[in-house]
């Protein structure tokens, strides 16, 4: 196993080395490269598996999948803790921030294209436990989002509004909303007016006076720019 921050290769049949381990999840651990700390691989079902090949299954389709099972969660890990945090890193100027792992009673999708996990979404369900302010959720809420840079533009966060919307009355997204899932979120309002007020920027638990419609605050962004962007403004009003 190599590490991809500091190219240390990393033997675990080599009795000289000196690594440590970490829990990441129950009956899995994480092997960290003894230079930089990275995780480089998880031990599962006896076996040490490199980073890059626990994002690859060749039996899955193309699409969202919910992450059901044990090694689903670790790949979810693997994506949000390694794969995000470190190889593309996120963007504070552009209101992206560091996800945390997820809550036990979170509901986790998987995306795969061509057998390789490429993105994720976590979700609060409505009634869970906002700890902070001991709250429950008031709706269904998107709380971290993420596709691999070179899978985006292909309509995969498209697809998986279209889907939670279908079931939900009522969808949040919690602060900060990032730029680029602004704009997803713009071309798919602008498309779908039946979403305009259904889509909600929530913070906290969502409950009144912790929520304003997104479709408002798309709406005065554009009503604020120069009159260059006249044919935006006019097809979103």
């Amino acid at each position: 196993m190599e590490c991809h921050r500091c190219e240390q290769v990393v033997n675990m049949e080599d009795p000289e080395l000196s690594t440590d381990t970490t829990q990441i999840l129950p009956g899995i651990e994480g092997i960290l490269c003894p230079t930089c700390g990275l995780c480089v691989g998880l031990y599962y079902v006896q076996e040490w598996i490199p980073v890059k090949q626990c994002l690859l299954d060749p039996a899955q389709e193309d699409g969202w999948t919910l992450a059901e099972g044990l090694w689903d969660k670790a790949v979810h890990w693997t994506l949000s803790q390694v794969v995000y945090r470190t190889m593309e890193p996120p963007n504070p100027d552009c209101k992206e921030a560091l996800f945390d792992t997820p809550d036990p009673t979170d509901v986790i999708y998987l995306l795969w294209v061509g057998g390789k996990a490429v993105g994720f979404c976590t979700l609060k369900p409505r009634g869970a436990l906002y700890e902070k302010t001991v709250e429950s959720y008031a709706m269904m809420t998107i709380d971290t989002i993420f596709v691999r840079s070179s899978y985006r533009r292909r309509g995969h966060v498209r697809t998986l509004l279209e889907a939670l919307s279908e079931s939900h009355d009522d969808l949040g997204f919690s602060q900060p909303i990032s730029d680029s899932m602004v704009k997803v979120l713009s071309r798919f309002l602008v498309d779908s007016k039946v979403h305009r007020r259904r889509f909600w920027e929530i913070s906290g638990a969502g409950n009144e006076g912790c929520r304003k419609l997104v479709w408002y605050t798309i709406r005065h962004k554009y009503m604020a720019r120069s009159s260059n962007h006249d044919l935006v403004r006019r097809s979103i009003i």
